[in-house]
Protein backbone atom coordinates (compact mmCIF):
# COMPACT_ATOMS: atom_id res chain seq x y z
CA UNK A 1 0.00 0.00 0.00
CA UNK A 2 1.07 3.31 -1.09
CA UNK A 3 1.74 5.62 2.08
CA UNK A 4 1.43 8.73 0.07
CA UNK A 5 -2.03 8.17 -0.83
CA UNK A 6 -4.61 10.17 0.90
CA UNK A 7 -6.50 7.38 3.84
CA UNK A 8 -9.77 7.55 5.07
CA UNK A 9 -11.10 6.29 7.87
CA UNK A 10 -14.76 5.30 7.73
CA UNK A 11 -16.36 3.88 11.06
CA UNK A 12 -19.33 1.44 10.10
CA UNK A 13 -21.49 -0.03 12.69
CA UNK A 14 -23.45 -2.87 12.55
CA UNK A 15 -27.87 -2.07 12.52
CA UNK A 16 -28.67 -5.79 11.98
CA UNK A 17 -29.82 -8.93 14.10
CA UNK A 18 -28.07 -10.32 16.92
CA UNK A 19 -28.63 -13.98 18.93
CA UNK A 20 -26.95 -14.60 21.59
CA UNK A 21 -26.72 -17.90 23.37
CA UNK A 22 -24.54 -18.79 26.32
CA UNK A 23 -22.99 -22.32 26.07
CA UNK A 24 -22.04 -23.78 29.59
CA UNK A 25 -23.55 -22.87 32.91
CA UNK A 26 -21.14 -22.17 36.17
CA UNK A 27 -21.10 -20.55 39.05
CA UNK A 28 -19.42 -17.35 38.59
CA UNK A 29 -18.36 -16.82 35.16
CA UNK A 30 -20.47 -17.42 32.19
CA UNK A 31 -19.40 -18.67 28.59
CA UNK A 32 -21.35 -16.85 26.20
CA UNK A 33 -21.76 -17.07 22.37
CA UNK A 34 -23.07 -14.71 19.55
CA UNK A 35 -23.79 -14.97 16.23
CA UNK A 36 -23.76 -11.57 14.73
CA UNK A 37 -25.81 -10.92 11.01
CA UNK A 38 -23.34 -8.39 8.73
CA UNK A 39 -26.01 -5.63 7.88
CA UNK A 40 -23.66 -2.49 7.93
CA UNK A 41 -24.06 1.18 6.86
CA UNK A 42 -21.37 4.08 5.98
CA UNK A 43 -20.72 6.69 8.70
CA UNK A 44 -18.18 9.33 8.98
CA UNK A 45 -15.71 8.58 11.56
CA UNK A 46 -16.64 8.91 15.30
CA UNK A 47 -15.05 7.57 17.84
CA UNK A 48 -17.97 7.72 20.05
CA UNK A 49 -20.10 5.78 17.42
CA UNK A 50 -20.50 2.26 18.71
CA UNK A 51 -22.86 -0.73 19.30
CA UNK A 52 -23.73 -2.43 22.63
CA UNK A 53 -23.82 -6.00 21.95
CA UNK A 54 -24.48 -6.83 25.97
CA UNK A 55 -26.55 -5.04 28.49
CA UNK A 56 -26.79 -6.74 31.88
CA UNK A 57 -26.15 -5.93 35.40
CA UNK A 58 -23.52 -8.26 35.66
CA UNK A 59 -19.58 -8.05 33.25
CA UNK A 60 -18.86 -9.31 29.82
CA UNK A 61 -15.45 -9.83 29.80
CA UNK A 62 -12.89 -11.44 27.64
CA UNK A 63 -14.83 -11.19 23.89
CA UNK A 64 -13.12 -12.86 20.90
CA UNK A 65 -14.60 -12.68 17.13
CA UNK A 66 -14.69 -14.78 14.52
CA UNK A 67 -15.64 -14.07 10.90
CA UNK A 68 -17.58 -17.18 8.94
CA UNK A 69 -17.90 -15.32 5.96
CA UNK A 70 -21.02 -13.35 6.11
CA UNK A 71 -20.85 -12.38 9.87
CA UNK A 72 -19.45 -12.85 13.01
CA UNK A 73 -19.13 -15.84 15.81
CA UNK A 74 -18.60 -13.99 19.12
CA UNK A 75 -18.06 -15.59 22.46
CA UNK A 76 -17.23 -14.11 25.95
CA UNK A 77 -17.22 -14.58 29.44
CA UNK A 78 -20.23 -13.36 31.93
CA UNK A 79 -19.95 -12.58 35.70
CA UNK A 80 -23.12 -14.13 37.39
CA UNK A 81 -22.41 -13.32 40.75
CA UNK A 82 -22.72 -16.42 42.44
CA UNK A 83 -25.51 -18.09 40.61
CA UNK A 84 -25.13 -19.84 37.30
CA UNK A 85 -27.37 -18.30 34.19
CA UNK A 86 -27.97 -18.98 30.57
CA UNK A 87 -29.04 -15.90 28.90
CA UNK A 88 -30.18 -15.50 25.18
CA UNK A 89 -31.40 -12.37 23.09
CA UNK A 90 -32.61 -11.39 20.03
CA UNK A 91 -32.47 -7.72 18.15
CA UNK A 92 -32.61 -5.36 20.20
CA UNK A 93 -29.73 -6.55 21.89
CA UNK A 94 -30.67 -5.28 25.52
CA UNK A 95 -33.41 -7.56 25.82
CA UNK A 96 -32.12 -10.99 27.71
CA UNK A 97 -34.13 -13.55 29.14
CA UNK A 98 -32.65 -15.84 31.84
CA UNK A 99 -33.30 -19.43 30.35
CA UNK A 100 -31.99 -21.38 32.48
CA UNK A 101 -29.78 -21.37 35.68
CA UNK A 102 -27.96 -23.55 38.98
CA UNK A 103 -25.57 -22.90 42.11
CA UNK A 104 -22.36 -25.01 40.51
CA UNK A 105 -19.51 -23.76 42.30
CA UNK A 106 -16.66 -23.31 39.04
CA UNK A 107 -15.85 -20.67 37.19
CA UNK A 108 -14.99 -20.51 33.33
CA UNK A 109 -11.93 -18.56 31.82
CA UNK A 110 -10.00 -17.87 28.76
CA UNK A 111 -12.71 -19.17 26.36
CA UNK A 112 -10.74 -19.61 22.66
CA UNK A 113 -13.18 -19.44 19.16
CA UNK A 114 -12.13 -20.87 16.06
CA UNK A 115 -13.90 -22.00 12.75
CA UNK A 116 -14.39 -25.05 11.52
CA UNK A 117 -15.18 -26.48 8.51
CA UNK A 118 -18.74 -27.43 9.75
CA UNK A 119 -19.40 -25.02 12.34
CA UNK A 120 -16.95 -23.73 15.81
CA UNK A 121 -15.17 -25.45 18.01
CA UNK A 122 -14.33 -23.91 21.14
CA UNK A 123 -11.55 -24.47 24.02
CA UNK A 124 -11.55 -22.80 27.34
CA UNK A 125 -10.74 -23.71 31.26
CA UNK A 126 -12.74 -24.30 34.44
CA UNK A 127 -12.61 -25.45 37.35
CA UNK A 128 -15.39 -28.00 37.99
CA UNK A 129 -12.64 -30.76 39.12
CA UNK A 130 -11.09 -28.06 42.10
CA UNK A 131 -7.93 -26.86 39.75
CA UNK A 132 -8.22 -25.57 36.09
CA UNK A 133 -8.24 -27.66 33.37
CA UNK A 134 -8.76 -27.20 29.63
CA UNK A 135 -11.72 -28.45 27.82
CA UNK A 136 -12.94 -29.14 24.19
CA UNK A 137 -16.10 -28.70 22.94
CA UNK A 138 -17.41 -28.37 19.08
CA UNK A 139 -20.77 -26.03 18.11
CA UNK A 140 -23.16 -26.25 15.10
CA UNK A 141 -23.19 -23.06 12.69
CA UNK A 142 -26.09 -21.34 14.95
CA UNK A 143 -23.43 -22.14 18.20
CA UNK A 144 -25.11 -24.83 19.39
CA UNK A 145 -22.73 -27.18 21.50
CA UNK A 146 -22.81 -30.66 19.47
CA UNK A 147 -24.41 -33.47 21.85
CA UNK A 148 -21.38 -35.40 23.24
CA UNK A 149 -18.56 -33.41 21.63
CA UNK A 150 -17.26 -32.04 25.20
CA UNK A 151 -14.23 -33.14 25.31
CA UNK A 152 -11.35 -32.66 28.58
CA UNK A 153 -7.85 -32.04 27.39
CA UNK A 154 -6.06 -31.60 30.67
CA UNK A 155 -5.67 -33.72 34.31
CA UNK A 156 -2.84 -32.22 36.15
CA UNK A 157 -2.57 -31.83 39.99
CA UNK A 158 -1.50 -28.26 39.69
CA UNK A 159 -3.79 -26.84 36.89
CA UNK A 160 -4.11 -25.71 33.35
CA UNK A 161 -5.26 -22.49 32.13
CA UNK A 162 -5.00 -20.20 28.74
CA UNK A 163 -5.86 -22.07 26.13
CA UNK A 164 -4.70 -21.08 22.46
CA UNK A 165 -6.50 -23.15 19.76
CA UNK A 166 -6.22 -23.31 16.20
CA UNK A 167 -7.74 -25.63 13.01
CA UNK A 168 -5.37 -27.37 10.88
CA UNK A 169 -8.58 -27.83 8.22
CA UNK A 170 -8.27 -32.03 9.26
CA UNK A 171 -7.90 -31.37 13.40
CA UNK A 172 -6.84 -28.98 15.90
CA UNK A 173 -3.44 -27.89 17.21
CA UNK A 174 -3.76 -26.71 21.22
CA UNK A 175 -1.24 -24.80 23.26
CA UNK A 176 -1.90 -24.22 27.00
CA UNK A 177 -0.01 -22.92 30.30
CA UNK A 178 0.12 -25.88 32.14
CA UNK A 179 1.34 -26.30 36.00
CA UNK A 180 2.48 -29.91 36.20
CA UNK A 181 4.81 -28.95 38.66
CA UNK A 182 4.29 -27.48 41.96
CA UNK A 183 5.55 -23.67 41.62
CA UNK A 184 6.50 -23.57 37.46
CA UNK A 185 4.38 -22.92 34.79
CA UNK A 186 5.36 -24.35 32.02
CA UNK A 187 3.64 -23.98 27.78
CA UNK A 188 2.12 -27.45 26.50
CA UNK A 189 1.23 -28.31 23.20
CA UNK A 190 -1.03 -31.06 21.94
CA UNK A 191 -2.72 -32.30 18.34
CA UNK A 192 -6.67 -33.07 18.50
CA UNK A 193 -8.52 -34.97 15.32
CA UNK A 194 -11.41 -33.14 14.07
CA UNK A 195 -13.84 -34.51 16.99
CA UNK A 196 -11.21 -33.30 20.00
CA UNK A 197 -9.36 -36.24 20.93
CA UNK A 198 -6.13 -36.33 21.24
CA UNK A 199 -3.82 -38.15 18.50
CA UNK A 200 -0.86 -38.30 20.43
CA UNK A 201 0.77 -37.33 24.11
CA UNK A 202 1.36 -33.45 25.43
CA UNK A 203 4.49 -31.92 24.27
CA UNK A 204 6.32 -29.67 26.82
CA UNK A 205 7.82 -26.87 24.88
CA UNK A 206 9.58 -25.55 28.46
CA UNK A 207 11.24 -26.08 30.66
CA UNK A 208 10.86 -23.82 33.40
CA UNK A 209 14.24 -24.34 36.07
CA UNK A 210 12.59 -22.25 39.13
CA UNK A 211 9.67 -22.88 41.65
CA UNK A 212 8.82 -19.44 40.67
CA UNK A 213 9.27 -19.22 37.12
CA UNK A 214 5.75 -19.23 34.75
CA UNK A 215 5.41 -19.26 31.41
CA UNK A 216 2.41 -17.89 30.07
CA UNK A 217 -0.11 -16.52 27.31
CA UNK A 218 0.32 -18.77 24.64
CA UNK A 219 -0.50 -17.48 20.79
CA UNK A 220 -0.46 -20.75 18.46
CA UNK A 221 -1.08 -20.30 14.75
CA UNK A 222 -1.16 -22.70 11.82
CA UNK A 223 1.17 -21.87 8.74
CA UNK A 224 -0.39 -24.71 6.24
CA UNK A 225 2.36 -27.00 6.85
CA UNK A 226 3.22 -26.28 10.62
CA UNK A 227 3.15 -24.38 14.33
CA UNK A 228 4.47 -21.15 15.13
CA UNK A 229 3.85 -20.71 18.90
CA UNK A 230 4.74 -17.10 21.15
CA UNK A 231 4.01 -16.80 24.69
CA UNK A 232 5.79 -14.97 27.24
CA UNK A 233 7.99 -16.08 30.53
CA UNK A 234 10.11 -14.58 33.32
CA UNK A 235 12.85 -16.68 33.04
CA UNK A 236 15.11 -13.53 32.71
CA UNK A 237 13.51 -11.89 36.16
CA UNK A 238 10.95 -9.43 34.07
CA UNK A 239 8.94 -10.81 31.45
CA UNK A 240 10.27 -11.84 28.11
CA UNK A 241 8.86 -13.19 24.74
CA UNK A 242 9.74 -16.78 23.17
CA UNK A 243 8.89 -18.53 20.06
CA UNK A 244 8.66 -22.01 18.41
CA UNK A 245 8.18 -23.99 15.92
CA UNK A 246 6.22 -27.27 15.92
CA UNK A 247 6.47 -29.38 13.06
CA UNK A 248 2.72 -31.18 12.04
CA UNK A 249 3.41 -34.12 13.13
CA UNK A 250 3.47 -32.11 16.91
CA UNK A 251 7.12 -32.66 17.89
CA UNK A 252 9.52 -29.40 18.17
CA UNK A 253 11.44 -27.82 15.46
CA UNK A 254 14.44 -26.32 17.16
CA UNK A 255 15.04 -24.38 19.89
CA UNK A 256 13.03 -22.24 21.60
CA UNK A 257 13.99 -18.37 20.39
CA UNK A 258 14.29 -15.25 23.03
CA UNK A 259 12.40 -12.32 20.77
CA UNK A 260 12.35 -9.77 23.20
CA UNK A 261 15.24 -7.94 25.01
CA UNK A 262 15.58 -8.07 28.54
CA UNK A 263 17.68 -5.79 29.18
CA UNK A 264 18.12 -2.32 26.93
CA UNK A 265 20.16 0.00 27.18
CA UNK A 266 21.66 -0.65 30.49
CA UNK A 267 17.66 -0.64 31.85
CA UNK A 268 15.33 -3.81 32.24
CA UNK A 269 12.40 -4.23 29.45
CA UNK A 270 9.09 -6.15 30.58
CA UNK A 271 7.33 -7.96 27.60
CA UNK A 272 4.12 -8.98 27.76
CA UNK A 273 0.98 -9.78 25.74
CA UNK A 274 2.02 -12.22 22.50
CA UNK A 275 0.16 -12.01 19.80
CA UNK A 276 0.99 -14.28 17.21
CA UNK A 277 -0.15 -13.68 13.61
CA UNK A 278 0.77 -16.19 10.04
CA UNK A 279 0.87 -13.70 6.97
CA UNK A 280 1.32 -16.13 4.75
CA UNK A 281 5.18 -15.96 4.29
CA UNK A 282 5.96 -14.83 7.48
CA UNK A 283 5.05 -14.80 11.09
CA UNK A 284 4.04 -10.85 12.89
CA UNK A 285 5.11 -10.56 16.69
CA UNK A 286 2.67 -7.74 18.05
CA UNK A 287 3.50 -7.54 22.16
CA UNK A 288 3.40 -5.09 24.75
CA UNK A 289 7.21 -4.40 25.26
CA UNK A 290 9.80 -2.06 26.67
CA UNK A 291 10.10 -0.32 29.84
CA UNK A 292 8.36 -1.50 32.63
CA UNK A 293 6.36 1.24 33.59
CA UNK A 294 5.81 2.82 30.23
CA UNK A 295 5.66 -0.09 27.80
CA UNK A 296 4.68 0.41 24.21
CA UNK A 297 2.89 -2.27 21.05
CA UNK A 298 6.01 -3.27 19.27
CA UNK A 299 6.41 -5.71 15.95
CA UNK A 300 8.83 -8.27 15.68
CA UNK A 301 9.29 -10.13 12.36
CA UNK A 302 9.89 -13.61 11.83
CA UNK A 303 10.64 -16.25 9.00
CA UNK A 304 9.10 -18.73 8.11
CA UNK A 305 12.01 -21.00 9.68
CA UNK A 306 12.06 -18.72 13.25
CA UNK A 307 14.58 -16.19 12.67
CA UNK A 308 14.17 -12.66 13.33
CA UNK A 309 13.82 -10.37 10.72
CA UNK A 310 15.48 -7.20 12.07
CA UNK A 311 14.96 -5.65 14.47
CA UNK A 312 12.00 -4.83 16.66
CA UNK A 313 9.56 -1.94 15.83
CA UNK A 314 7.74 0.31 17.94
CA UNK A 315 4.21 0.64 16.32
CA UNK A 316 2.70 2.83 19.24
CA UNK A 317 2.70 6.59 19.71
CA UNK A 318 3.07 8.38 22.80
CA UNK A 319 4.73 8.35 26.22
CA UNK A 320 1.74 6.56 27.82
CA UNK A 321 1.58 2.66 28.58
CA UNK A 322 -0.10 0.24 25.65
CA UNK A 323 -0.84 -3.16 26.26
CA UNK A 324 -3.01 -6.03 25.17
CA UNK A 325 -2.58 -5.92 21.29
CA UNK A 326 -4.51 -7.90 19.19
CA UNK A 327 -4.03 -8.02 15.47
CA UNK A 328 -5.36 -9.26 11.97
CA UNK A 329 -3.62 -9.20 8.60
CA UNK A 330 -5.81 -8.17 5.49
CA UNK A 331 -3.62 -9.84 2.72
CA UNK A 332 -1.76 -6.33 2.44
CA UNK A 333 -1.61 -4.92 6.58
CA UNK A 334 -2.42 -5.04 9.31
CA UNK A 335 -5.26 -3.74 11.76
CA UNK A 336 -4.01 -3.48 15.26
CA UNK A 337 -6.02 -2.68 18.63
CA UNK A 338 -4.32 -2.17 21.90
CA UNK A 339 -5.45 -0.69 25.57
CA UNK A 340 -3.86 3.08 26.01
CA UNK A 341 -4.15 5.30 29.04
CA UNK A 342 -2.27 7.84 27.52
CA UNK A 343 -5.90 9.67 28.71
CA UNK A 344 -5.40 9.16 32.40
CA UNK A 345 -8.20 6.00 31.54
CA UNK A 346 -7.55 3.01 29.58
CA UNK A 347 -9.32 3.77 26.02
CA UNK A 348 -9.48 1.16 23.39
CA UNK A 349 -7.01 2.38 20.31
CA UNK A 350 -6.44 1.21 16.65
CA UNK A 351 -3.83 1.60 13.97
CA UNK A 352 -3.31 -0.16 10.47
CA UNK A 353 0.50 -0.57 9.32
CA UNK A 354 2.17 -2.27 7.05
CA UNK A 355 3.61 -5.89 6.64
CA UNK A 356 7.04 -4.32 7.56
CA UNK A 357 5.77 -2.57 10.35
CA UNK A 358 5.68 1.23 8.41
CA UNK A 359 2.37 2.89 9.94
CA UNK A 360 -0.26 3.61 7.63
CA UNK A 361 -2.21 5.43 9.79
CA UNK A 362 -1.67 7.51 13.60
CA UNK A 363 -2.85 5.78 16.76
CA UNK A 364 -6.93 6.12 16.27
CA UNK A 365 -8.95 5.81 19.88
CA UNK A 366 -12.22 3.78 19.58
CA UNK A 367 -13.52 5.09 22.72
CA UNK A 368 -13.68 8.36 24.35
CA UNK A 369 -12.01 7.76 27.89
CA UNK A 370 -15.38 7.90 29.92
CA UNK A 371 -14.75 4.73 30.67
CA UNK A 372 -12.38 1.83 31.62
CA UNK A 373 -11.76 -0.07 28.13
CA UNK A 374 -10.26 -3.87 28.48
CA UNK A 375 -10.45 -7.27 26.76
CA UNK A 376 -10.28 -6.24 23.16
CA UNK A 377 -10.26 -8.57 20.30
CA UNK A 378 -10.38 -7.52 16.27
CA UNK A 379 -10.55 -9.73 12.84
CA UNK A 380 -10.33 -8.73 9.23
CA UNK A 381 -13.68 -8.97 7.37
CA UNK A 382 -12.61 -8.77 3.64
CA UNK A 383 -13.54 -5.16 3.52
CA UNK A 384 -12.60 -3.92 6.76
CA UNK A 385 -11.60 -4.46 11.03
CA UNK A 386 -14.13 -5.26 13.27
CA UNK A 387 -13.22 -4.80 16.66
CA UNK A 388 -15.12 -5.63 19.76
CA UNK A 389 -13.99 -4.70 23.64
CA UNK A 390 -15.26 -4.26 26.68
CA UNK A 391 -16.08 -0.91 29.16
CA UNK A 392 -17.62 0.27 32.12
CA UNK A 393 -19.34 3.41 30.76
CA UNK A 394 -22.64 2.06 31.81
CA UNK A 395 -21.28 1.11 35.45
CA UNK A 396 -20.52 -2.55 34.89
CA UNK A 397 -18.51 -3.99 32.14
CA UNK A 398 -20.72 -4.54 28.38
CA UNK A 399 -19.27 -5.84 25.25
CA UNK A 400 -19.28 -3.13 22.41
CA UNK A 401 -18.45 -3.56 18.96
CA UNK A 402 -17.62 -0.81 15.56
CA UNK A 403 -15.83 -1.83 12.41
CA UNK A 404 -13.10 0.41 10.87
CA UNK A 405 -12.50 0.47 7.32
CA UNK A 406 -9.36 1.89 5.46
CA UNK A 407 -9.96 3.74 2.10
CA UNK A 408 -8.03 4.90 -0.11
CA UNK A 409 -7.49 7.77 -2.63
CA UNK A 410 -5.47 9.88 -5.02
Amino acid sequence: MNRSKYMRLVSKVMAGAFFCTCLFSCSDMMNYFSLIDKYLRDISFDTGESIQVTNLVTDSRDAQLVWNGSGFAVTWLEETMGASEIHSFAHPPGNHNITASNTANYRYYAPCLVKTSGGYALAWSDSRFGNQEIFFALLDEAGRITAGSQRRITNTPGGSAEPSLVWTGGGFGIAWSDRQAVGMYDIYFALLDEQGNKTAGDVRITNMPEMTDYAQAPSLVWTGTRFGLAWQDNHYMNMNIYFALINADGSKNGANTLLSAPVENGEAQSNYYPELVWTGTEFALFFSGGKVLAPKIELSRIDSNGNEIGEEIVISEGSSSSYSPKASFSGEYFGFSWIDNRSGTNELYFACCSSTGQKLTSDLPITDGSAHASCNDIEWTGSGFALVWSDSRTGNADLYYTEQVLETGP
